[in-house]
């Protein structure tokens, strides 16, 4: 019996509904019972399935025995066991792989060709192939090799590689839009994107989104900074306040008028962006594709 075969019968016979996607199988997870339950065959020959509720890097390999072992320790069978394992918050930390990190962002950026499915979508974001460039973007994939995607490379202020994440081209439902590389969970609070695109503006723009940021670069980056620090659901008080605030004018930019109220309170500046100020969301990216994104940055810091 195959290995992958024998995962998903464990599967099954603990009444998990499977869902096929491409070569792989989802389901909804025991512990949280959100659809990201991953099983699909592993190049290390045996098969892999993930779960980040309970795993520091979200990813096992194995075989069905300890599938079934994982299965059981989680309490799945109707048991009440606890799981055999720490929880990711209570587990030593590994050192960070910035080996592979700098592998993944070295091997995605030359095959973000023009023709590939990632420099199509740049394309069809008006994102031009110089902005790539400048923020290091590649075309690569997420969860392995199922779902293609924008790399997005993050790095300190000193231009050290600090981690990876990724904007997934064409997401499902349940999906998130922007996940992180596996080996990140527990490692982005206070991270910001876009450190190494810095030309000592006098203007600093901290935007919601790893595409409205290049977007934002590409308009009005003759005059101005631009960092992100991806998904609105980050705290600032985790952010560097002394580095931001050397800047002599700090804007924020957010979907949600709270979160952008947050952010500016926190960096002590009323320039504030939302990206839906009459309910209809108009972010950066979009108006860059409207040819109005510099017209509009433009009106509101002169």
């Amino acid at each position: 019996m195959s290995n992958i075969y024998c995962a998903l019968t464990v599967a099954q016979n603990a009444k998990f509904d499977l869902a096929r996607e491409g070569n792989c199988y989802r389901s909804d997870c025991p512990a949280c019972g959100r659809l990201h339950m991953t099983f699909a065959p592993s190049s290390s020959g045996g098969f892999y399935f993930s779960s980040p509720c309970y795993n520091q890097d979200g990813h096992h390999t194995g075989s069905g025995a300890n599938l079934d072992f994982w299965l059981r320790s989680l309490g799945a069978n109707g048991g009440n066991s606890q799981p055999a394992y720490l929880p990711t918050e209570h587990k030593p930390a590994k050192p960070l792989d910035i080996g592979m990190l700098t592998r993944i962002v070295h091997g995605a950026m030359p095959r973000l060709t023009k023709a590939s499915a990632g420099g199509q979508y740049l394309y069809s974001r008006h994102i031009t192939r110089a902005t790539a460039l400048a923020w290091k973007l590649g075309f690569g994939f997420w969860c392995k090799y199922e779902h293609q995607s924008i790399v997005i490379p993050w790095y300190a202020p000193d231009h050290g590689l600090v981690g990876v994440s990724h904007r997934l081209i064409n997401p499902t439902t349940g999906q998130p839009k922007a996940p992180w590389q596996p080996g990140m969970a527990g490692r982005t609070a206070g991270l910001l994107c876009g450190w190494h695109t810095h030309q000592n503006r006098e203007t600093l723009i901290i935007v919601e989104g790893v595409i409205n940021a290049p977007s934002l670069y590409q308009a009005v980056g003759d005059f101005a900074d631009i960092l992100t620090p991806g998904s609105e659901n980050c705290n600032p008080a985790t952010w560097d306040m002394e580095r931001l605030r050397q800047w002599k004018r700090v804007v924020v930019w957010a979907d949600k008028r709270e979160t952008s109220a947050a952010w500016g309170k926190a960096l002590g500046t009323k320039l504030q962006i939302t990206s839906m100020p009459n309910g209809v969301k108009v972010d950066a990216n979009d108006m860059l594709r409207q040819g109005r994104l510099r017209e509009f940055m433009e009106s509101g810091l002169t």
